[in-house]
């Protein structure tokens, strides 16, 4: 299961956020415009960790209870958590191993431009605002490189998968 849709579902309808929520941060139809919120909470770390306090639990109690009626359902069946903040949300609890896949500084950053349209200044911020490759190796099972193409990823996250449940 990936997360982004529990985050996305959450700050749709999360307005605890006080000061966080001012005029400027909600979109034209009432939902929260991520790119403004993030030029916020990235540039200020206060009010980042008064965000992650809003938002971090929710999102925790959500994949919990996923997980739960995923087990319930077929308890056989491997249950996969994407969630890029596992470790700095403290989830680790939530699964039984943790993958980390990690690429270059200078590749994330080209991939987060291109892909989400943030300047270098801005990967930089939020990657500040993140633990580091060698901190989140520390809770890692399995660390995945990802320097080259997507087919060469997709090819060692299915090798290490098939080692893992066959």
């Amino acid at each position: 299961m990936r997360t982004p849709w529990a985050t996305r579902s959450i700050c749709r309808t999360a307005r605890g956020g006080g000061a966080l929520l001012r005029r400027g941060i909600l979109a034209a139809d009432g939902t929260i415009d991520r790119r403004q919120l993030g030029a916020l909470v990235f540039a200020k770390p206060e009010a980042l960790k008064q965000l992650n306090g809003i938002v971090h639990p929710l999102i925790f109690e959500e994949i919990r209870q996923r997980i739960v009626a995923q087990q319930a359902s077929d308890a056989t069946r491997p249950i996969v958590v994407e969630a890029a903040i596992l470790i700095e949300a403290n989830w680790c609890a939530l699964v039984d191993e943790v993958w980390l896949v990690v690429a270059p500084p200078t590749e994330v950053v080209n991939r987060l431009g291109m892909q989400r349209g943030l300047s270098a200044d801005e990967v930089a911020k939020r990657m500040g605002a993140q633990l580091s490759d060698a901190e989140r190796r520390r809770f890692a099972d399995l660390v995945i490189e990802n320097s080259g193409p997507l087919e060469d990823l997709t090819a060692r996250v299915r090798q290490a998968w098939h080692q893992a449940v066959g």
